[in-house]
């Protein structure tokens, strides 16, 4: 236990040497009068033990303490200061064969105790550092599992939302389609649908699509952009699930106008436009989606999945109201809803 504590004490010393940052004229006078002093204290009070004794702790102190260059430096001074402690001045070479001698042994090891204390000092400053790095590391690592857990589970959460969004579709294909092969080619052009919109909200981390974006990934295929669809609308944003609705709605949207409406001929075009307001101090989304210069719109007489699914899943999703109107001079989509509940106006 004795040894423990002396380990521990000689640690926070360390430490400390490491954090105050002395400058180099106040250790150059720390090592200069401790030397000294000692010298003194060596002359006027202990005469009988050898000289150099007393230095040594001051030497391996510095070392410690400042660095090598200056436990060299305590080291020389200390051999001329106890050089002069047991000098006579009658003597032509001031000191004694034997002294001499004992002198320079002294120098040559308290500059190899110096420099091992000096190699201490920066042993322990690279134990400190990667001590440092190690507890970072760590605390990095835990960050990165607690990330990677989180993620986890809202990875399983969206997956289990998409893959409820998909048995819906399919469920809702093949009760409404009329054969296998034409049921097929519909549950593959939804399921295309919703993967553009996965795409798009995995480029976001899942948790938000830009609606130009979307807009642009799911009727791309289906007309030249800013051509034959003209979509306009402030910067916004929609939530995932809000996207994956919507995604849809444009899909069934955009298939119906191909198959019967203004992309069916050479001059039809499509305006989609959508408007931020508010109502009662309760910020709204309106949007329009109208075909013009189509063939002369008749009302199904059955209403299929599509235009189900499309009011549906936009009055779930978005809270609000979602109108289809067949209108002989092309057909009209309106939504009226809260805005939070779509997503939010980006800044």
């Amino acid at each position: 236990m004795p040894q423990y504590r002396s380990s521990l004490s000689l640690d926070r010393f360390l430490e400390w040497s490491l954090e105050h940052e002395i400058p180099k004229a106040y250790r150059f006078v720390f090592v200069t009068v401790i030397v000294v002093a000692v010298g003194v204290f060596r002359t006027l009070f202990v005469t009988s033990l050898l000289p150099w004794l007393f230095f040594i702790p001051v030497i391996v102190l510095s070392g410690l303490m400042f660095g090598r260059s200056w436990g060299l430096y305590a080291s020389t001074l200390s051999t001329v200061a106890a050089g002069v402690t047991i000098s006579d001045p009658q003597n032509p070479l001031w000191l004694s064969g034997p002294q001499w001698a004992g002198s320079i042994l002294f120098l040559v090891v308290t500059l190899g105790l110096a420099w091992l204390a000096a190699e201490l000092r920066s042993a322990f400053a690279r134990y400190r550092s990667l001590a440092k790095r190690h507890e970072s590391t760590n605390g990095e690592l835990k960050q990165a599992e607690s990330q990677q857990l989180l993620l986890n589970e809202e990875l399983s959460h969206r997956l289990k939302n998409v893959l409820a969004v998909v048995q819906s579709v399919v469920s809702q294909t093949l009760r409404q389609a009329s054969d296998l092969p034409s049921a097929s080619t519909a549950i593959s052009a939804r399921l295309v649908a919703l993967g553009d919109a996965t795409t798009v909200l995995t480029a976001n981390s899942w948790s938000s699509a830009d609606m130009m974006t979307m807009i642009e990934k799911v009727l791309g295929p289906h007309g030249a952009i800013g051509v034959r669809i003209i979509a306009k609308g402030p910067p916004l944003t929609l939530n995932p699930r809000g996207a994956l609705a919507f995604a849809l709605a444009l899909h069934e949207l955009a298939t119906n106008a191909a198959k019967y409406g203004a992309l069916s001929n050479e001059t039809g075009r499509i305006e989609l436009t959508w408007s931020v307001g508010h109502v009662e101090g309760k910020a709204c989304l309106k949007l329009l989606w109208r075909e013009v210069g189509g063939p002369t719109v008749k009302p199904p007489k059955r209403r299929g999945f599509g235009s189900t699914m499309i009011e549906r899943s936009l009055r779930a999703y978005f809270r609000g109201e979602a109108n289809m109107d067949y209108r002989s001079d092309g057909l009209r989509f309106e939504v009226d809803c809260d805005l939070e509940a779509a997503g939010i106006v980006k800044a």
